[in-house]
């Protein structure tokens, strides 16, 4: 028999950076608005308006978030800051973390932890530690990773910081899942939806975003030990809020894998009406790995429904757009 190959997504839980997202004008706006407010500002002032321009492209643009935090070091040395100092490393860690340039993102780090336990900023600290695990991660050492996660998460404990807890738990649950040890991760993300439903964090804006990446994890979770009717409630939970928010990128996720879901549950009826949305979504938010595993998916509903001609003729938009992605830097889906 030939084994299917589920498409599925652990989403990664990473320490927030508050980052920002807005139009190029809008951005040029606000950064405009920011350095005029700089001008004659005292130092606190200033630091605080350097943080929300970082903040404004950390994610989205590490080459020039990079210039902004050379100007907060700069500025930080000259007035003998060290909070600056070490929060200019901080943020150039995650920058170079976004470009790959991990050895980088480790030094800067390391110096970023250093000062931060120098001013004893517990939360600082306990953010750096967890930037680091994740960079280990992204790098396949998950041993470093749980030895980092292990010495953020006995910070946040110790300060009562239940939002980095979840976040060490999200991305301890990252590991076992790269790691295929799914009851592992399954044990975990069950142990964050209870802390998230509970009443510790009851009214703060992190739980809404979280649970829905809680219940998306769990499903991919149950779906890799087969246990697609649990893989189901979780992602058809995850789904109405994702609506909600208007999260086209999750959306579209949540519908490929209710749709191989569906298949594995032999109703390739329903199956390819989730596929055939996922794909519309896709297409719209130009999504060329997801396109890719609709077109794949789909074809393997077809194949499993015993419509051959259907099946190929997805799988020859699966090998064509695999082709242009992998052989070209853009293309147009």
């Amino acid at each position: 028999m030939k084994k299917t190959v589920l498409y599925s997504i652990l989403v990664l839980f990473a320490v927030s950076s508050n980052a920002q997202i807005a139009s190029d004008t809008g951005l040029q706006k606000k950064v405009d608005s920011l350095k005029l407010l700089m001008t004659n500002s005292k130092t606190d002032k200033k630091l605080s308006y350097y943080k929300e321009i970082i903040r404004l492209f950390v994610n989205s643009d590490p080459d020039i978030c990079l210039k902004y935090t050379d100007s907060l070091f700069l500025f930080s040395t000259k007035e003998n800051n060290k909070n600056g100092i070490a929060l200019s490393y901080f943020y150039k860690a995650i920058s170079y973390k976004n470009k790959s340039e991990y050895n980088k993102a480790f030094t800067c780090n390391f110096k970023a932890l250093h000062l931060f336990e120098e001013l004893n900023d517990s939360t600082l600290q306990g953010n750096t530690l967890l930037h680091i695990a994740v960079c280990y991660t992204n790098l396949k050492s998950y041993s470093k990773s749980l030895e980092y996660l292990e010495k953020a998460e006995r910070i946040y404990e110790n300060i009562g910081d239940y939002s980095g807890i979840i976040w060490v738990l999200g991305n301890k649950s990252i590991i076992y899942g790269k790691q295929n040890l799914y009851e592992k991760a399954l044990e975990i993300q069950q142990l964050m939806l209870t802390i998230l439903k509970s009443d510790t964090l009851k009214g703060t804006d992190f739980i809404y975003d979280n649970i829905i990446k809680t219940e998306i994890n769990i499903a991919v979770s149950y779906m890799h030990i087969n246990n697609f009717e649990k893989a189901e409630k979780y992602s058809l939970d995850a789904l109405v809020p994702i609506r909600k928010l208007k999260d086209k990128v999750s959306e579209a996720l949540v519908l490929l894998n209710l749709g191989q879901i569906k298949s594995q549950l032999g109703d390739t009826k329903q199956a390819l009406n989730y596929l055939n949305e996922a794909t519309v979504i896709s297409k719209q938010i130009k999504d060329k790995l997801l396109l890719i595993n609709c077109y794949k998916s789909t074809a393997d509903c077809y194949e499993k429904d015993r419509n051959y001609k259907k099946s190929n003729e997805f799988l020859i938009k699966y090998n064509d757009l695999y082709q242009k992605v992998y052989s070209a830097d853009e293309f147009e889906v």
